[in-house]
């Protein structure tokens, strides 16, 4: 089976950005497509700035094939980034695919991304009479709400799973975008007429308010076989963390960096290992390792006038970053908690520092 489509700008605007390239997107969200399918999607690339650019595809996923055309693209040229995904062989699931690119403008490399996200569900077209006459009947809460939690420990909570049906309910995947979760099992068999389960955990950031996220449960329900839930909360904060930091998303976060371009008084904090920060980082980002036996030093050597936005990978390193720098007196943090994984999975721009 094979699908095609084009991603199609409004005439004339180029309302994204892919590095320096104006972009049609560089978000494709594919929907739900399913197994051993080839979809193709075609994104309008435009430079519009003041060198040649040369784009070349770095890191992409198994499943991705991309083509640039043409990979140099002199002062106002357009060009095209063809993609082609193949599910054959892939499971059930929502996926989120972030794709990057190595874009060179006048000597200086940098990092263009793109984000691919799709379900992929069964075809229940090719259900047999018997079966499409009985099928699963899936019944879950719409909106989890945890509650009151306390920053700094694991919650976990139990959720159910109904099968109204008079066949097997099969959850395929249960997933969330939000690298705080931890979910078990992520697949379930459920009898008619029986309850099935699964934990989800999560380790709240401490200056964070209100958690607020999605998750998406795949099952082999025909009726809804995509559910997205949403998980709600409230984290318990003190005084001191609710004054010293504030936790942002990562589309916050790009907005906060945007705006104090040029500021001397903000800084980004890196606090990954040297091997993980050249390997990719925000750009601008200074380096300090958390892992580092004198971390608490360096930290303290700082400017605790300036404004810094910290983050690590997934979140969990900065967050005893932070709890340090709040301790030895800074004031002014933003916590990215989603972290630079977070970041990637947006599509936004990121470099590789110079050794």
């Amino acid at each position: 089976m094979s699908l095609e489509g084009y991603v199609i700008p409004t005439p004339g605007k180029m309302r994204s950005k892919i590095g320096p390239l104006d972009a049609s997107t560089n978000f494709l969200p594919l929907k739900d497509i399913f197994l051993n399918t080839i979809l193709s999607e075609t994104i309008s690339i435009f430079n519009s700035g003041d060198d040649t650019i040369y784009i070349q595809p770095l890191n992409i996923p198994e499943k991705i094939i991309i083509n640039v055309e043409p990979e140099k693209l002199t002062v106002g040229q357009a060009g095209e980034i063809k993609l082609i995904l193949n599910t054959t062989d892939s499971e059930f699931g929502k996926y989120i695919l972030p794709c990057s690119f190595e874009i060179i403008q006048n000597k200086t490399k940098t990092i263009g991304n793109i984000s691919v996200t799709y379900n992929i569900v069964e075809d229940f077209e090719s259900l047999s009479e018997k079966d499409a006459a009985n099928p699963p009947v899936i019944k879950t809460a719409d909106l989890i709400d945890l509650g009151k939690v306390e920053p700094n420990e694991i919650t976990t909570r139990v959720i159910t799973v109904e099968n109204l049906g008079k066949r097997d309910l099969l959850i395929h995947r249960i997933t969330s975008s939000n690298s705080m979760y931890s979910i078990t099992p992520k697949k379930l068999a459920i009898a008619p007429g029986k309850t099935g389960a699964f934990k989800i955990s999560l380790f709240p950031t401490i200056e964070r308010n209100n958690i607020i996220s999605k998750l998406t449960i795949i099952s082999n329900d025909p009726q809804s076989s995509v559910i997205n839930c949403t998980i709600t909360g409230k984290v318990v904060q003190s005084d001191l963390q609710q004054s010293s930091v504030i936790d942002v998303s990562i589309l916050e976060a790009e907005s906060i960096i945007a705006n104090q371009q040029g500021n001397v008084n903000f800084v980004i904090l890196d606090v990954r290992t040297k091997p993980e920060y050249e390997a990719g980082c925000i750009n601008e980002a200074v380096n300090i390792d958390f892992k580092a036996p004198d971390f608490r030093k360096i930290i303290s050597l700082l400017d605790k006038n300036k404004i810094y936005l910290v983050y690590c990978r997934s979140g969990f390193r900065s967050l005893r970053s932070i709890e340090i720098m709040a301790e030895l007196g800074y004031e002014n943090i933003y916590h990215m908690q989603d972290g630079f994984d977070g970041w990637k999975a947006q599509g936004l721009e990121f470099i590789f520092p110079k050794k």
